[in-house]
């Protein structure tokens, strides 16, 4: 530096007022090379505007030794609000970006951008290690640029930025994908499997964001993504099928129930799974769709003999009455292990009303019963009752028959029957013949 420079940068100090951004004027000065001097020098912003409120940019050492330092600080003084100057003066003092190729073009595309929330995005990106090393960079710079909506341009940041995306094969088309997307949700379930490391390293990948990007609404879309990032799913056989039955369920109820199936593991691992969900993506309601995936999950009812027929059953329910009661017992754990399970479900599957079918159920699953030789006998009792009362009857009468029977295998439990016949004894030894004589209160004390 010589005395002309020196008299050149106190007089640019002067003109921009910046005394006061200057903390160790010596320092400072000391630390000025060819190339700071020159720039600061070169400096000509007139008026201030909004880099007035950022004009510690203007004497800092890192962004003065810049190649950039003249354009970039007409950027920030031209930006269209204080926050665009904000990023973009972030952008202007980020290392990874001025030792990019891409600064220049990087912080015209802040400069112009549509919006602030835009700007924050390109902003994220600009600034980002991982995107300013790989070849698409400035493809996804201007796709966030062009964002159909804030939310969209956030969803595009988040993966130009994820290493995963970026090092696969699929991110230039998943980008495009979640920049056209349909909506907003749709654009954040693309996002969530765009950057799902088991999706990316699975053969389903690119099908499976076509088929949330062609979603019929946002529901169904969310459990597409959810089952696309499912490891136990994607390492199935069934994982494409199972995409394409939840992309054409005929309603969200329906999608929600097969994505509850499609990953999990005790279905996937059965030879049931294909059948079951053909069964749901076909269910004639919303309740039976339900039942289907209760029963359709249950590692009892799988590892069962009687899974097959069960799940059929309950498919053809006559009502859902009935069919909360053919699940209830499809996977209770008594029955599938009784003689009797597959009796008890036909027969509460041919129930006249509901309330049938609830006594129907509560003796099938009745440990009491399953273990009685009666069950059967009193099963088809209940089945045969005239109407519901009788029904609720027969049931009291079955119940307490088995209450009866394991009060007596307590070792101090007497009958009402054995009382009469004690009490009766202790008379008769009493009076000792003589009927007439008065009974006192030591013969109606049991021992």
């Amino acid at each position: 530096m010589n005395i002309t420079e020196l008299e050149k940068i106190t007089k640019q100090i002067k003109k921009y007022q910046l005394e006061d951004e200057i903390i160790d004027i010596e320092n400072w000065l000391r630390n000025l090379n060819e190339k700071r001097i020159k720039n600061f020098i070169s400096l000509d912003i007139y008026p201030l505007n909004k880099i007035s409120k950022f004009k510690f940019l203007l004497v800092n050492q890192e962004v003065l030794n810049s190649d950039y330092y003249l354009e970039d600080m007409m950027f920030v003084n031209n930006a269209k609000s204080d926050v665009i100057a904000g990023y973009l003066s972030n952008v202007a003092m980020n290392k990874n970006s001025l030792e990019s190729n891409y600064h220049k073009e990087d912080m015209k595309l802040i400069s112009n951008t549509k919006n602030d929330n835009i700007a924050e995005c390109l902003r994220g990106v600009a600034m980002n290690k991982n995107s300013l090393e790989s070849k698409h960079h400035k493809e996804d710079m201007d796709l966030i640029s062009n964002a159909r909506s804030n939310y969209t341009a956030i969803c595009l940041r988040n993966v130009a930025m994820d290493k995963n995306s970026l090092e696969s094969n699929y991110h230039k088309e998943d980008m495009d994908l979640i920049s056209n997307s349909n909506g907003d949700v749709i654009a954040e379930c693309l996002i969530g499997v765009a950057v799902n490391i088991n999706s990316l390293e699975s053969n389903y990948h690119k099908e499976d964001m076509e088929l949330i990007a062609n979603a019929k609404n946002d529901n169904i879309a969310e459990c597409l993504r959810n089952v696309a990032v499912n490891i136990n799913s994607l390492e199935s056989k069934h994982h494409k099928e199972d995409m394409e039955l939840i992309a054409n369920a005929k309603n969200d109820v329906i999608a929600r129930c097969l994505g509850g199936v499609a990953v999990n593991r005790n279905s996937l691992e059965s030879d049931h799974h294909r059948e079951d969900m053909k069964l749901i993506a076909n269910a004639k309601s919303y309740y039976i769709a339900k039942c289907l995936n209760r029963v359709a999950t249950d590692k009892n009812s799988l590892e069962s003999k009687h899974h097959r027929e069960d799940i059929e059953l309950i498919s053809n329910a006559k009502s859902d009455e009935i069919d909360s009661y053919l699940i209830y017992l499809a996977i209770d754990k008594n029955s599938l292990e009784s003689n009797y399970h597959k009796e008890d479900m036909e027969l509460i599957s041919n129930a006249k009303s509901a309330e049938i079918a609830c006594y129907l159920y509560f003796v099938a699953e009745n440990k009491n019963s399953l273990e009685s030789k009666y069950h059967k006998e009193d099963m088809k009792r209940l089945l045969d009752a005239k109407d519901d009362c009788d029904a609720k009857e027969i049931y009291n009468n079955i119940i307490k028959q088995y209450e009866v029977q394991n009060k007596k295998e307590e070792s101090n439990y007497v009958t009402f029957q054995e009382k009469i016949d004690a009490i009766h004894q202790n008379a008769v030894e009493y009076t000792d013949g003589d009927t007439t004589k008065e009974l006192n209160d030591s013969v109606f004390t049991l021992k």
